[in-house]
């Protein structure tokens, strides 16, 4: 994979690759609309829902093992909207985490194709 690395996931339940799927399934159901929302959420300044919903994706992208600098992105974006602090940043934040999300998508995707053989 070129983004994501997978070893952690996969080692929770070494020779099974029930979890793994079901933690890639859940990641592609539900972070298209999480994102979504953070998006509409930071357009707004209405920082306890960008809070909120970044909190959400959080356990999902650290256990898919995102790249750093969107993990980097992902956390600073919740430190931000949590203390509500150095929030004119949080936009171009976003934008790096939003902008590599649909490579992530896709590579997710096609790992799951694979797993589900």
């Amino acid at each position: 994979m070129t983004h994501c690395n997978l070893d952690f996931i996969k080692s929770i339940n070494p020779g099974s690759k029930t979890f793994t799927i079901k933690v890639i399934k859940l990641f592609l159901n539900e972070t298209p609309e999480h994102i979504k929302q953070i998006k509409f959420e930071i357009a707004n300044a209405n920082w306890g829902k960008v809070y909120e919903h970044t909190h959400k994706i959080k356990p999902s992208v650290l256990m898919l093992g995102f790249p750093t600098d969107m993990t980097e992105a992902l956390l600073n974006i919740l430190k931000y909207s949590q203390s509500e602090k150095n929030t004119d940043q949080i936009y171009n934040l976003f934008k790096a985490f939003e902008t590599k999300i649909s490579s992530i998508y896709y590579e997710l995707d096609q790992e799951l194709k694979k797993l589900e053989k």
